[in-house]
């Protein structure tokens, strides 16, 4: 059987833009046409383009008619935002802690 899908529709009803945008994400779903020898896009985000090896992952989703790569990422990366103070102050942290038990030693 054959089952025809309006992936605008669905990303509408799904608000799947909106849920990705709110996460400061951005997708894009592509599928290999074997006739046509390209790829082809069933649905994206508004800035899918900023996709890339250092801010994103790919995983092939295996369906009937071939393999769909979902391709996810972040707007500003994959590091976290707290990232840097963070460190910070596990390095301050453990300093202090340091201190302390030379001077109890």
């Amino acid at each position: 059987s054959i089952v025809l899908m309006d992936w605008d529709k669905l990303k509408t009803k799904f608000g799947l833009n909106n849920f990705f945008s709110r996460a400061d994400m951005q997708f894009s779903m592509t599928r290999y046409d074997s006739w046509k020898k390209r790829y082809q896009v069933i649905a994206n985000s508004s800035d899918y383009e900023i996709l890339d090896d250092d801010n994103s992952i790919s995983i092939d989703l295996k369906t009937t008619d071939y393999a769909w790569t979902l391709t996810v990422g972040f707007t500003n990366g994959v590091s976290p935002s707290w990232l840097g103070w963070g460190t910070v102050c596990v390095i301050l942290g453990s300093v202090l802690l340091s201190l302390e038990v030379m001077m109890v030693l």
